[in-house]
């Protein structure tokens, strides 16, 4: 791993200092001389106001955390759970690979469904399936059949949601630069990628502090004691209930405030 971590970050920091900004689109540079942009970078307070107040891409950035600190729920959890509440270790592959080939395979599936129904659509329907993919696996996975179909559901919702979300910022970084005449596009996405960290990071994080306050101790399985009921209801509740609420907040706030795919095709028709 750390010789991995080294070539990584040789080969990010040659990518970084050897590339240029070399290409301008035909918008930007009809809209050179407007003010605000002028065909060069905004200044940061301008472009981080310009972000804030953009409801759409607030709702990415929230997105995007929520989904990446669920993974972290999921990958760790798959272990706690087999062992401590199913009791099989030999079914983590099956709970494992059942999310991710249907994530997977989803993804050759989404640019076709693109074409129909539009970014924003299989967005909203990918958070959707994480919901009832988290919320039937709580209440009907009993057998390996339903471990790995609601398993399967979450991949599905994985897979659509994220083959569609770098796409959906950058509609939501043109909507601030045709509202606003600022293009906080370096922020904007930095923004988003900082999200997802911070769902890594802060979900590996709370699960080790909620197990911990639940009373989790390793030493009890080197003796072959049970964990305290506390931990079992500690692990039932970070894999499967609290992916249920922030996903399902997430997917509220996609369904009522998301609907820029309407606005922003009129927003770029004035700008002709």
């Amino acid at each position: 791993m750390t010789v991995i971590c080294v070539i990584m970050v040789i080969l990010s920091l040659i990518c970084f200092f050897s590339t240029k900004e070399r290409v301008r689109s035909d918008e930007s540079k009809k809209m050179e001389g407007t003010e605000g942009i002028k065909g060069k970078e905004t200044n940061p307070i301008e472009a981080f106001k310009a972000l804030v107040t953009n409801r759409y891409w607030v709702i990415m950035f929230f997105t995007n955390f929520v989904i990446f600190f669920v993974v972290i729920m999921i990958s760790v959890g798959n272990v706690y759970y087999c062992q401590y509440i199913y009791g099989n270790m030999e079914w983590y592959s099956w709970m494992a690979n059942g999310m991710s080939v249907a994530q997977f395979a989803i993804m050759f599936i989404t640019p076709l469904l693109m074409k129909k129904i539009g970014k924003a659509n299989i967005y909203k329907l990918g958070v959707g399936f994480m919901v009832v993919g988290f919320l039937g696996f709580s209440i009907f996975a009993d057998s390996l059949p339903t471990i790995v179909f609601f398993n399967a559901v979450k991949g599905i919702g994985f897979g659509m949601s994220g083959a569609m979300a770098m796409g959906m910022i950058a509609d939501t970084i043109t909507y601030s630069r045709l509202k606003s005449g600022i293009d906080p596009v370096g922020m904007g996405n930095a923004a988003i990628s900082a999200s997802q960290k911070l769902g890594l990071g802060l979900g590996t994080a709370v699960l080790g502090w909620v197990m911990a306050a639940a009373g989790f101790d390793a030493n009890l399985d080197l003796q072959g004691l049970a964990q305290p009921a506390s931990v079992i209801t500690a692990i039932e509740f970070l894999y499967n209930w609290l992916p249920v609420i922030m996903c399902g907040i997430a997917f509220i706030a996609l369904i009522l405030l998301y609907d820029i795919e309407k606005k922003l095709p009129e927003m770029e028709r004035e700008k002709e």
